[in-house]
């Protein structure tokens, strides 16, 4: 709907060209970076090394070896054609990020009530220390067919616009005097005292107006949110100019602004119940190539940075994942923070900063866990040759929702609908998440019979559990379809069980003498699908 809106240009240009000076700087942590920020920037899949090697005036050969490594990594997913695109091991860190990062997830909930009550565009933008701009995280549009549109991403400058301004005005004086101020509309403020007094009223007020400064024909409020005492980024709604009625309505929004930062700040000074993980370790061996070892370094430090609790990444956690000395990792941590991937909390200790969190959103808020299983599915159909599925546990319904599933080329196949659901006593699927509920959710289950091999008797259900619990997958004869079997391996995230792997086969097919093999397959891809979401060596 952008031609219908108001859309705010990105005032810094793309990603890659505003950082391009300190990427060309940061050697090898900024390859890897502008690398991988032209793969999302091209989620279509339309990334080659032609384009890459052209447009970083970098080797073919150079981008081509980044590429192989993050292929292996499964950051990156290479096509037949050639071109690249997000791996799972990226959507996996959008996962974690769009789930559990405290400014995503809060913020995103106060962008979708501020929508609601100010019927217009609301966004949250995020600031690190030192920059002289702010970046565009997430959005919530409002449904007018003319309404203001934001690319996610996008930087706004801190001396005009709302949101630049609500953040300026809770920098030192000094600060002002050093910005790069070029006039972008008319309403621009150009004198440096005028812009002062100006500042001086959004402390006063709590939150900042502005009304054609930086883009002609759109008017905004922000209020700036807080972390440890310092601006950390504002929450802007922005609306076309044209349907302002009077200053008393920019007011208006500016209240609403000002209560939900207020909101985010007190959100960010509690500790998040995020579990604390360990830096991946590299499982390099000492033959890699250095060139090979810094790639994965950089992966490593993305993927704890984006796994991080609240109290973020310390150097020394970073320095025994990736089995390093300490000065490379706190090189390392400091180059990525340089190119806005972190962000320093304190000591020597990071967090997510706004460019992965800006990823996370590109790649979509909360991506569930079937596009990172897209590659771990696609593999076990290819090597047992039936159709496989990705059931996700569900601990409401106390059931499994099949979330993803790929589908072999056999004329005759057993066909699971997507979204569909099964219970936990019946099938491969519900048995290998049960097996490591505990009691308490067996207890919780109504015994439905839905064929004659339906277990319902209890004694019966649980020695078959602690079968499944002993040798790590389940194994179902038409329990729940009668025409159907299955052999299923459970996968968790951080220790919890989260929904299990099944192969599906026909039953007139099924043969028991090839259970170990099938059974074999499922536990590793399984294994595989439980790296990509909790913490461990995810690049052994």
């Amino acid at each position: 709907m952008s031609g219908q809106g108001v859309s705010g240009p990105d005032v810094a240009g793309s990603v890659v060209a505003a950082a391009e000076p300190r990427f060309r700087a940061l050697g090898m942590t900024g390859r890897v970076f502008a690398v991988l920020e032209a793969v999302i920037e091209r989620q279509d899949g339309d990334t080659g090394v032609r384009e890459l090697a052209a447009h970083l005036d970098v080797s073919r050969s150079a981008v081509h070896r980044i590429l192989q490594t993050l292929g292996d990594l499964r950051v990156v997913r290479g096509q037949p054609s050639g071109r690249y695109d997000p791996g799972p091991r990226l959507l996996a860190w959008a996962k974690f990020l769009g789930e559990r990062n405290v400014l995503l997830t809060r913020g995103h909930d106060e962008l979708v009530a501020l929508e609601r009550e100010a019927g217009e565009t609301a966004m949250l933008l995020t600031y690190s220390a030192g920059d002289e701009v702010a970046s565009v995280v997430s959005s919530v549009e409002c449904g007018k067919p003319v309404r203001y549109t934001v690319r996610i991403g996008s930087k706004s400058p801190l001396y005009a616009g709302s949101a630049g301004k609500a953040i300026l005005a809770n920098l030192p004086d000094e600060f002002l005097t050093t910005l790069d101020r070029p006039t972008l509309t008319g309403a621009t403020i150009g004198d440096v005292d005028e812009l002062r007094a100006e500042l001086e009223h959004v402390r006063e007020q709590g939150f900042a107006t502005s009304v054609a400064e930086r883009i002609p024909e759109a008017a905004g409020a922000a209020a700036a949110y807080f972390r440890d005492g310092e601006p950390a980024g504002a929450v802007n709604i922005t609306v076309p100019r044209h349907r302002l009625s009077d200053v008393d309505g920019l007011r208006r929004l500016g209240v609403l602004v000002q209560g939900a930062a207020d909101r985010i700040t007190a959100a960010l000074a509690v500790p998040a119940q995020v579990p604390r993980v360990p830096a991946a370790g590299t499982g390099e061996t000492p033959g890699v190539s250095a060139e090979r070892r810094s790639i994965v370094r950089v992966a490593a430090a993305l993927d704890a940075l984006a796994r991080s609790a609240a109290d973020g990444l310390s150097v020394d956690d970073l320095t025994a994942g990736i089995s390093s000395g300490r000065a490379t990792a706190a090189r390392l941590l400091a180059a990525l923070a340089e190119l806005g991937l972190a962000r320093p909390i304190g000591g020597d200790r990071y967090e997510a900063g706004a460019e992965l969190l800006v990823w996370a959103a590109r790649l979509g808020r909360g991506t569930g866990i079937g596009p990172v299983a897209a590659d771990v599915l696609a593999d076990l159909v290819r090597d047992v040759g039936e159709s496989a599925y990705l059931a996700r546990y569900d601990p409401v319904a106390e059931g499994v929702v099949f979330e993803a599933g790929r589908t072999s080329d056999k004329p005759i196949q057993y066909v699971i609908p997507l979204g569909s659901t099964a219970p936990l006593h019946a099938g491969a699927a519900g048995k290998a998440v049960l097996a490591w509920r505990g009691p308490e959710s067996l207890a919780a289950q109504d015994f439905e019979r839905f064929s004659p091999t339906t277990m319902v008797e209890r004694t019966t259900l649980e020695a078959d559990l602690a079968l499944i619990r002993e040798r790590g997958y389940a194994v179902s004869t038409g329990e729940r379809i009668p025409e159907a079997s299955g052999i299923a391996a459970p996968f968790f995230s951080d220790g919890e069980v989260a929904g299990a792997l099944t192969i599906t086969i026909p039953h007139y097919r099924f043969d028991p003498a090839r259970t170990p093999d099938y059974a074999a397959r499922a536990v590793a891809a399984a294994a595989e699908l439980t790296r990509l979401l909790s913490a461990g060596t995810l690049f052994a």
